[in-house]
């Protein structure tokens, strides 16, 4: 599954070894970094595996008793909320001894995204203790009024989804229309702030340039113009798109 505004439609498709799976190459790095508490299985898409092949890559992370929490990052619930099955749930249900949380952020940008099939899929998971987040992009024409994100985050925490990141666009090549300046998604953040709860509201992140991970973007930038990332550290640069 690949997203129209996401940077990686223009990478995936490139032989760099950063995209090639490695089990081996994973496990390794894992256990020469204990430090590393949580795994994230995101981009493509983990989900549109097989429950076989997602069993035989928690087996392998849960080797590493140091990894105390895994997350999967997917929009197929929302295209195919029929993925959240009982099966895979049982897969889940095996680590829950290997691991203190298991997580599952789902993607969607829009409440109309939303089905019954998806609220009714994902009850039994939350009775075996998995957790539900969300991740939206603030897209131009799509979701870009205050209201709209209002709506879609209560419909989220309403069906036991917590609502997680608000990434504002990536500068991506043929997906520039759906980009808004930083401004205009500050001001819509600052709006979307009165309408809902504060347990409703996701953290509103921009992602930094050169991969160096994300930055909160509601209130990056102190009044001499410095830029923060999401953990209060002061970047030195100034020039952030």
């Amino acid at each position: 599954i690949q997203c129209r505004y996401c940077f990686r439609k223009n990478e995936l498709h490139t032989n760099d070894p950063l995209f090639k799976p490695n089990t081996e190459h994973l496990k390794d790095y894992l256990e020469r970094n204990p430090q590393v508490e949580e795994v994230i299985l995101t981009g493509g898409d983990p989900l549109i595996l097989s429950d076989q092949k997602l069993h035989s890559l928690l087996r392998d992370i849960s080797s590493v008793p140091s990894v105390e929490m895994i997350r999967f990052h997917s929009r197929t619930p929302i295209i195919l909320p029929e993925r959240l099955t009982k099966e895979f749930l049982k897969v889940l249900e095996s680590f829950s001894a290997h691991f203190k949380s298991i997580t599952i952020v789902i993607h969607c940008n829009h409440s109309s995204e939303l089905s019954e099939e998806l609220a009714m899929r994902i009850r039994p998971y939350h009775s075996a203790g998995v957790h539900f987040l969300s991740q939206s992009v603030l897209l131009r024409g799509v979701n870009d009024e205050p209201i709209e994100l209002a709506g879609l985050f209560k419909d989220l925490y309403h069906m036991g989804i917590k609502p997680y990141y608000l990434h504002h666009p990536d500068p991506v090549k043929g997906a520039m229309h759906f980009r808004l300046p930083l401004e205009e998604g500050q001001e819509i953040y600052r709006k979307l702030r009165s309408l809902i709860s504060g347990v409703m509201l996701p953290h509103y992140m921009i992602e930094l340039p050169n991969g160096r991970g994300k930055a909160i973007a509601s209130a990056q930038r102190d009044s001499q113009n410095r830029w923060y990332d999401k953990d209060g550290k002061r970047l030195k640069d100034k020039a952030i798109p």
